[in-house]
């Protein structure tokens, strides 16, 4: 399972945070078992909610019937932070579930002084696990 959402600068405000505390808020919902706020949250004030929103609407979708196959969600570890020059920040982490891992890379892009969510990638596959995944488009 693979999907990744790309969205830009927004009409609406995004929440404030850092990226991290942001996928971290995001995370902790879908271990909550809150994935479709989850994704709102993460997501609010991105283009892709304002001009998109069936494209997130797909992502929730694909997440809640996907998540049920790996058992039971247990927690999420961080697997690393890294500096695409000074706007853009990759986030890696494992979602760890009862039978197989999903790997999670969040970018966060911040053309000002606001950090908005760019894109998320999420696979089952351990190719990428260390931050090597590059932006779709790049």
């Amino acid at each position: 399972m693979s999907l990744s959402i790309t969205a830009t600068a927004a009409d609406s405000q995004p929440p404030q945070g850092s990226p991290k505390a942001r996928a971290e808020q995001f995370l902790s919902g879908v271990v909550a078992g809150d994935t479709e706020k989850s994704f709102d949250r993460l997501f609010a004030g991105s283009a892709t909610a304002a001009v998109k929103p069936e494209m997130i609407d797909l992502m929730k979708r694909q997440v809640s019937a996907g998540l049920p196959v790996y058992g039971k969600v247990l927690r999420y570890e961080f697997i690393d932070q890294k500096a695409l020059g000074s706007s853009v920040v990759l986030l890696s982490y494992m979602l760890v579930m009862e039978k197989h891992p999903l790997i999670w890379h969040f970018f966060f892009y911040r053309p000002d002084k606001t950090w908005v969510a760019d894109t998320v990638v999420f696979n089952d596959q351990y190719q990428g696990i260390s931050g090597e995944i590059r932006k779709p488009g790049s």
